[in-house]
């Protein structure tokens, strides 16, 4: 996962803001560094691209820390651009330097992880983006070149800054692949486009979200405006990940708000686990908010309505008021806000090395003593990986300051394979694990010191998202990628 942009101006209008505030949108899809780049209209034919990167956050490298290069960019007034928030261990800060080939000189940044090469992803695409310009007279058949090379390899999602020798003109190129395994969408405004990772962006720059970059479709855009086609077809392979996790809660990802499924799994979670014992309920921030939300509410709901049928039997007054004073009391399940995070808390289950990871887990969260002190509190969270937060931080914590019990409230099913992007990747607190969300969910639960821990199921989560043709292969083990690339022990 890594956040791209891209930007054209068919007036020739400068797009400075759109990319800046834009790549600022996207720093939660990759806070390891970012870059980017823009056309160089009053230079030499050797730098006809101007490239920016920094290691550190978009707003306080650039932005504060940098006032002037801003400025200076910004007067240029480009108009044409790309962008990246870097996520992905196997990548670097891109994009990287302008690529002299054939015709064109150009610049590309991409999401996604490339299975089976020794290169880093990034260079890989370049040199087979730069191939494919090479041996193609367009772009769109560049694009098929593109796409048969990588056919099986993994998600990708590029866009491309290029200029062309033969006319002087700039081009944006974006692509995703025919899986599309991560999200792509178009905005407009003000006769510019935007292509970007995910429809929150378009608030940050006033712009309207026009659609999503259909999987195998490359768009093309340049002062004539925008050309689009649909080079490659396959069953679709949607991360689900992405609802569950990656994306921003306010983005929309195949026409599906990211929020509302996560809200919607925890609905269905209260309906699976109707006897679960909690007082309230409390969520990991951020991304554990949403589940939360919808199975606190809807547990309330459910009781409500457990009280109302209950007293529908009920022929005498006094009693029926008696029995409302008695249980309506114990029927609504608060949602509190107890957790409070660190937000110098890096992303614990990146972290390989099992001591640093474990000092990164106990000082991730912090409770609100006075709120759970007392209490049977359900968190809701996003997933449980290898469960270190859980394990060393959280259920530690809150059985010390005082919790009667203590669980966990999931919003995906049980994580027992390595992602697609790295199949021989890390081990899981579910690995190995079988049977069904229920009983996976109490072995877990046993192992990190938690009172219970609630799965969904795969058929949960379709339904949540509104769709069955997901890629959840990190649930099952079905890869949507060749079996070549995918270690024995982990195949499905």
């Amino acid at each position: 996962m890594s956040g791209i942009i891209g930007v054209y101006s068919v007036d020739g209008n400068n797009i400075f803001e759109e990319l800046s505030y834009g790549l600022i949108a996207l720093q939660h899809r990759g806070d390891r560094g970012f870059g980017f780049c823009v056309d160089n209209q009053d230079s030499d034919p050797k730098n006809w691209f101007l490239h920016e990167s920094g290691k550190g956050l978009v707003f306080y490298d650039m932005v504060q820390n940098n006032p002037e290069k801003i400025k200076e960019l910004s007067e240029r007034k480009p108009t044409v651009g790309i962008g990246h928030t870097l996520y992905e261990k196997t990548g670097g800060l891109q994009p990287r330097g302008t690529w002299n080939i054939k015709g064109y000189d150009m610049m590309v940044a991409m999401d996604g992880v490339l299975l089976g090469y020794p290169a880093r992803d990034e260079v890989v695409m370049r040199a087979i983006v730069s191939k494919s310009l090479s041996e193609a007279d367009d772009f769109f058949k560049a694009g098929e070149l593109i796409m048969e090379e990588f056919d099986g390899r993994g998600p990708y999602n590029v866009v491309v800054n290029i200029r062309d020798y033969r006319d002087g003109e700039y081009y944006l190129i974006a692509f995703r692949d025919p899986k599309g395994i991560k999200p792509l969408c178009i905005g407009s405004r003000e006769n510019k486009y935007i292509i970007a990772s995910e429809s929150k962006i378009f608030q940050n720059i006033d712009a309207d979200f026009v659609r999503d970059v259909e999987p195998g479709e490359m768009i093309v855009i340049s002062k004539k405006g925008m050309k689009d086609r649909v080079l490659v077809r396959q069953d679709h392979a949607h991360c689900a990940f992405e609802w569950v996790y990656f994306a921003s809660p306010v983005s929309d990802i195949e026409g599906k708000n990211v929020y509302l499924v996560r809200k919607k799994l925890g609905e269905f979670l209260a309906k699976r686990y109707p006897d679960v014992d909690t007082d309230q309920v409390i969520c990991s921030p951020d991304s554990g908010r949403g589940v939360a939300t919808g199975f606190q509410q809807a547990l309330t709901r459910r009781r409500l309505q457990d009280i109302i049928e209950n007293s529908r039997g009920m022929k005498n007054k006094k009693e029926i008021i008696k029995y409302l004073e008695s249980d309506l009391q114990d029927a609504f399940v608060p949602f509190e806000e107890a957790v409070e995070k660190n937000p110098t808390a890096p992303r614990t289950f990146q972290i390989e090395e099992p001591i640093l990871r474990e000092i990164a887990s106990r000082t991730k969260f912090y409770f609100n003593e006075h709120v759970l002190k007392g209490k049977k509190s359900g968190a809701g969270d996003d997933s449980i990986v290898r469960g270190s937060v859980f394990k060393y931080g959280m259920a530690p914590k809150a059985k010390r300051l005082g919790a009667k019990t203590f669980g966990a409230i999931i919003s995906c099913p049980p994580l027992s394979h390595a992602c697609v992007k790295d199949p021989g990747g890390k081990t899981f607190a579910a690995l190995g694990l079988r049977g069904s969300a229920e009983e996976i969910g109490k072995k877990v639960a046993k192992d990190l010191g938690l009172d219970f821990v609630l799965y969904p199921t795969e058929e949960d989560l379709d339904k949540a998202i509104g769709l069955t043709d997901t890629c959840k292969a990190c649930f099952n083990g079905k890869y949507p990628v060749k079996k070549e690339f995918i270690p024995e022990d982990q195949l499905g």
